[in-house]
């Protein structure tokens, strides 16, 4: 599947991992595209004008946080069967807030 962050860089990332984000899930299994629906995060102003991709989803998410929930929803599909301890999830300090904000937008 094809991801596109608000920087318009491209994520491609498989549809299990997809999954794991209820939003994700909610594009994929209705069809629509972020612009279509009414998001609380970001600027709730602001309309997105933009074309949306026909071959991917387009989110309102910096590549850099974007990026970091993506490896986490890997990291978490990768550990779904592990009943040992699983090895930490490094996030940098200072992106911490704004990849939480993310989680939460993307109901991982």
């Amino acid at each position: 599947m094809k991801i596109y962050a608000s920087d318009d860089k491209v994520f491609y990332v498989s549809r299990q991992v997809c999954m794991i984000s209820k939003h994700l899930k909610n594009a994929l299994t209705s069809g629509m595209k972020e612009g279509q629906e009414n998001s609380e995060y970001g600027d709730e102003q602001e309309q997105d004008n933009e074309p949306q991709p026909e071959d991917g989803i387009k989110l309102k998410l910096s590549s850099e946080i974007l990026e970091t929930c993506l490896n986490f929803m890997h990291y978490k599909h990768i550990n779904r069967e592990v009943s040992f301890a699983r090895p930490e999830f490094q996030i940098e300090p200072d992106m911490a807030l704004k990849v939480l904000e993310a989680a939460i937008y993307l109901q991982v």
